[in-house]
């Protein structure tokens, strides 16, 4: 549910910022950037949501590496797909998602980790 809430932000700031650099503060367009982010993210969500729910301990035990990586990987595929005026819109929001989901889980404790 937390990724799905920091996912849900980082399209927010998508649409925040492609607003911006168009000009455009038209409901109607920025409901489809946001469904169109929505969309193209969805090959990469939904199998990174499942891998984070298999391997939910290895998550929280390296949660700054994993808000980390995010950002990075997906910045680099952007880059690689689109171009460069693409991909800083999408470093901006995946930054954003990733700063969600680190202040959402930050204090969770690990499971089957022992108390100190």
């Amino acid at each position: 549910m937390r990724m799905s809430l920091a996912h849900c932000a980082g399209l927010a700031g998508l649409v925040i910022v492609g607003a911006t650099m168009r000009g455009d503060w038209s409901l109607e367009a920025n409901f489809t950037l946001f469904v169109i982010g929505l969309c193209m993210s969805a090959f990469l969500f939904v199998p990174v949501l499942a891998l984070t729910l298999t391997n939910l301990r290895t998550v929280l035990r390296h949660r700054v590496a994993f808000v980390l990586i995010g950002p990075v990987l997906m910045t680099g595929l952007t880059l690689a797909m689109f171009g460069l005026d693409e991909s800083k819109v999408i470093a901006i929001d995946t930054a954003l998602s990733s700063l969600v989901l680190y202040l959402l889980i930050r204090n969770d404790d690990v499971p089957g980790s022992q108390a100190a």
